[in-house]
Parts: structure tokens; sequence; C-alpha cells
């Protein structure tokens, strides 16, 4: 009897849906405490995003009743079928929290489970406490440069002529939160000191500094590497930080509000 209804209401959803409208949302941040996989961070410390904002969704991998395979609830949106990607295979199972990124534009099929209108540009398999991830991060000759997420606040002191400040509000796409997210997480914070410097014992003029401050949840922790010389750390420990804070400053450095700020005279 169940099967039954099961392939009747699968006939009237198809019906339906031939002479359904279809819309689009942008879905909230969702909250969830579900622990998932996490995907290789190998193509993160070379990000090549595209220069337009996607729409971003994202949700909990889940199984519905009747139906075979897996799903994914959206807040305010409810169970679809998960969009195709054609650039990789992602191992995904219930309970992870995916995030799904469209560059091209995508509408949702009012159907159940709906259907997303087009494959998604970026998908990935994150941990949940992402969504309750904030970081800081000062960078370049002298600490001229610095980026705050929770406020989107992105600043260029400018040596020439009067050391001005230049400002914009740069907001994170989904894709380049989940790819900083990730470099933490391999750089292993915690065990570094407090006070650091990735080139102990050389000196160049100019110097840079590399700040970097992260909290998840009740977890803060910031790195304060001052009078940093340019080049090749002096330790295997000391150059992953660096290139931790390379890989974060390309990030930055991509985006369009970053681009949209005249260059520095002297060092740019």
């Amino acid at each position: 009897m169940k099967k039954l209804v099961a392939i009747l209401l699968t006939a009237i959803s198809c019906i339906w849906f031939a002479g359904c409208d279809i819309f689009k949302t942008f879905v909230p941040p969702l909250n969830s405490s579900n622990s998932v996989a996490s995907e290789s961070s190998a193509d993160v410390l070379t990000p090549t995003l595209p220069n337009t904002s996607p729409q971003t969704y994202y949700g909990v991998v889940q199984t519905i009743e009747l139906n075979p395979g897996l799903y994914v609830n959206i807040k305010n949106v409810g169970i679809c079928q998960i969009p195709a990607y054609e650039k990789e295979t992602l191992n995904i199972k219930e309970g992870d929290l995916l995030v799904m990124d469209f560059y091209s534009g995508v509408e949702i099929m009012e159907m159940y489970p709906a259907v997303f209108s087009a494959p998604a540009d970026y998908m990935a398999v994150i941990d949940a406490s992402v969504l309750d991830f904030s970081f800081s991060f000062i960078w370049g000759v002298f600490g001229d440069y610095s980026y705050e997420s929770t406020t989107g606040n992105l600043t260029k002191r400018y040596t020439m002529p009067d050391y001005k400040i230049g400002a914009v509000t740069c907001n994170l796409t989904m894709q380049e939160k989940v790819q900083i997210y990730k470099i933490i997480q391999e750089l292993d914070m915690d065990s570094y000191p407090d006070e650091y410097n990735p080139t102990e014992g050389l000196g160049s003029d100019p110097y840079q500094s590399l700040i970097l401050s992260v909290k998840v949840d009740a977890w803060e922790k910031t790195i304060t590497a001052k009078q940093v010389a340019f080049g090749n750390a002096t330790s295997e420990k000391g150059q992953k930080f660096m290139d931790a804070c390379n890989a974060i400053r390309a990030i930055l450095e991509n985006t369009e509000a970053w681009k949209s700020m005249p260059e520095s005279p002297l060092y740019d």
C-alpha cells in the first residue's frame, strides 16, 4: 500500500511540476552541530574564483521515507535533490553539511523533492563549525593591509603621500570562507606560540608583519609575527605558517573589493 501511495505521489508531482512556477531563494546560514568529513585542501592554496558573487545554498544531507538515495534539507526551502556537480566526485553521507555555489544563476523547481535547475559550480562537504568561524588578518609591508571577517572591513594603508587609510567592505563568499577555514585547519594554530617569527635570525628592509587571529565557538587564537623578513622561513614549521598566510592573502587579494582599491605607489 505504501509503495502504491509513493508511486501516485510521484506521478502527481511530475504532472504538477509541468505547469508550476519556479522561484529563486537565497538561503541564510543554517546552524548545525553535525560533524562531517572534511574535503581535501590540495587545491585550496591556489584558488581560482569567478569574479561574480554566487547564489549560495547550504543544508544537511538526509534520507527520506519511501525514496532511495540521499537528499539535502535546506533551511527555508525544504528537501531537495542534491544538485549535480561535474568537477569532481564527492563522498557524501547522511548528516554531512553541504555548501553549493551557483555562479551563473539557478532556480529551484517546486516539487517534492525540489530540484535544482542547473549543476553546482562549486560544492563541498564542510565542517558545521565553519558557520561560526571568524578571523582577522594583518599582512604586507609593515602590516599595512588588514581584513576583519565579522565586519567585512578590508583596509589598505598608503605610505604615500601621507599614510592615509583606504577601506572597503569585502563580504567573502561561502567558497572563500571554506577555503580559508581549511587553510587554518591544516595550520594547527595551537602548535604555534602567540609571538612568533618564522624568519628568526633573518632581516629585510622593508619587513612584513603577519598577524592571524581566529575564533571558532569558544576557541580563540592569535599568532603575531612582526618584523618578518621577506623570502623563505628558517624552518619547516615557519614555512608552513608563511605558506598559510600567503594562501589567505591570495584569496583576499583576488576579491573584487581588493581590486577596486588603488595600488600603493611604493610596494604593490
